[in-house]
């Protein structure tokens, strides 16, 4: 090497060691469509767990067009659900204590 001259990293062929902005950028879409591939093939293959039908689905199945008979049969649904789920709500106590004083 020569004194004042800096040395230039290795070339071959007249291409430059470093890479192109359009190789980066290449690189970049390869790495997003595979990313997208092993997303889509894991959704696809994932089970899907069917949701429950809330009371008011129910209702709604079950009176598609009177709306106090829907009323009634969700306030039932949901009192026969929590009474399922031990489940009176944060007043429950407070009833069972009006009951037993009267």
């Amino acid at each position: 090497m020569t004194d004042g001259v800096k040395a230039r990293p290795y070339r071959a062929a007249g291409h430059c060691a470093y890479p192109h902005r359009r190789d980066l950028m290449l690189k970049k879409v390869f790495l997003a469509a595979a990313t997208c591939a092993v997303i889509a093939g894991a959704t696809i293959t994932a089970p899907v767990t069917a949701q429950a039908m809330t009371c008011e689905d129910a209702a709604k199945m079950k009176y598609p067009d009177s709306i106090m008979d829907r009323a009634k049969y969700k306030r039932s649904c949901k009192k026969a659900y929590k009474a399922s789920m031990g489940k009176e709500g944060p007043l429950a106590t407070l009833k069972m204590k009006m009951m037993d004083k009267s």
